[in-house]
C-alpha cells in the first residue's frame, strides 16, 4: 500500500512539472526589413538572408523570468495561427542583442524601456521554401513569400517542452497593411 501510494505522487509531481506558466501577452511596436548583417551581429553564427524582417514587440513580461534559462521561441504562420505549420520558428531576442553573453558565460537578462516595457525583436525570412511541421516532424512543403502574400500574421512565444498545460504568450498580430508598408521600403541600416 505504502509503495502504491509512492508511486502516486511521484505521477502527481512528473504531472505538475510538464505543465508550463503563462508567458504573457505582447505587442508589436515596429516592423522593418534589415540587412542580412543586422540580424549577424544578433545571432554572429546564424546563416542570414541578405534582407530579414526585424520585429520588435514588448510587453510587461520578463520572459527569463517567465521561463528562467528554458530556450523559448517564436512560433510565426498567417493568421489565424496555424499551430501545427508554422512558417518559422526563430528566437526572440532580449533588446537586440545576443541572449547570452559569451564573455560573462551569462544569460543576459532583459531591460525595461522608459515605458517600463521590456523589449523584444525576432528575426523573418522574406521568403522560405518549408516550415517545420511540429507535429510529426517532417518538412511542409508550402512555401511563404512575404512580399507576395498579403495576410496577417500571427506569433506566439513557446516553451516546447511542457507537455500537459502548454507554456506560451497569448497570439499576437502583425497587421498585412503594417507589413506591406514595411516591405515597401527601403532596408534598414544595420545597427551596431
Amino acid at each position: 500500500m505504502r509503495a502504491a501510494l509512492c508511486v502516486a505522487a511521484i505521477a502527481i509531481v512528473l504531472n505538475l512539472a510538464a505543465c508550463g506558466k503563462p508567458l504573457g501577452t505582447y505587442k508589436i511596436r515596429d516592423i522593418r526589413v534589415v540587412p542580412g548583417s543586422a540580424f549577424k551581429i544578433v545571432e554572429p553564427d546564424a546563416d542570414a538572408d541578405p534582407e530579414m524582417l526585424h520585429i520588435e514587440f514588448a510587453s510587461k513580461t520578463d520572459m527569463h523570468e517567465a521561463a528562467g534559462n528554458a530556450d523559448l521561441y517564436v512560433f510565426t504562420s498567417f493568421c489565424p495561427f496555424q499551430d501545427k505549420s508554422p512558417i518559422s520558428v526563430s528566437e526572440p531576442y532580449f533588446n537586440d542583442r545576443p541572449n547570452f553573453d559569451p564573455v560573462t558565460s551569462k544569460y543576459r537578462r532583459p531591460m525595461k524601456d522608459a515605458s517600463g516595457e521590456y523589449v523584444y525583436t525576432t528575426y523573418l525570412r522574406l521568403q522560405g521554401s518549408a516550415s517545420l511541421n511540429r507535429g510529426d516532424g517532417r518538412l511542409s512543403s508550402t512555401g511563404y513569400d512575404l512580399r507576395r502574400q498579403r495576410a496577417d500574421l500571427c506569433l506566439r512565444i513557446e516553451h516546447p517542452e511542457y507537455s500537459i498545460t502548454p507554456s506560451q504568450s497569448r497570439i499576437f498580430v502583425v497587421p498585412a497593411a503594417l507589413l506591406q508598408r514595411a516591405l515597401m521600403d527601403p532596408p534598414a541600416a544595420a545597427h551596431a
